[in-house]
């Protein structure tokens, strides 16, 4: 998987699907809306298609996605935030999710704000690639 420095890349001890339980559940018990799931894999099975595992989460707090897209409505195209949980083809569990910082030039954002959103999400995927509870 060699996107560049466009994304941020962890490697998951766990499956696909106990990856994703496990972010949700981070999520929920901070208190952060989920907005949708969407099994891509699961979408290819039912037309047909197959593909290798992979889910995305949509979540945000629109407080903090709302003060984002005072600063640049055009911000809108990339919230809510996006979490992904896939597997490659050598069978590595893989959670990714935008680099924000990329973000800041293209958008003009206020690099406060980025810093908070980037600590939420290292600490969410850090948490979410372990097995431990």
């Amino acid at each position: 998987m060699d996107e560049g420095n466009q994304f941020i890349k962890k490697k998951s001890a766990l499956s696909v699907q106990e990856t994703m339980d496990k972010l949700e559940s981070i999520i929920a018990e901070k208190g952060i809306p989920v907005f949708a799931k969407v099994n891509h894999s699961k979408n290819a099975k039912d037309v047909g298609l197959e593909m290798n595992e992979s889910q995305v989460l949509f979540f945000g707090n629109p407080k903090i996605g709302t003060l984002m897209m005072q600063q640049n409505v055009f911000l809108s195209l990339e919230l809510p935030l996006k979490i992904a949980v896939v597997k490659d083809d050598a069978g590595d569990v893989w959670i990714v999710y935008n680099q924000l910082n990329s973000m800041r030039e293209k958008y003009n954002l206020d690099i406060a704000i980025l810093e908070k959103v980037d600590a939420l999400l290292e600490s969410i995927s850090n948490f979410a690639a372990h097995e431990h509870e």
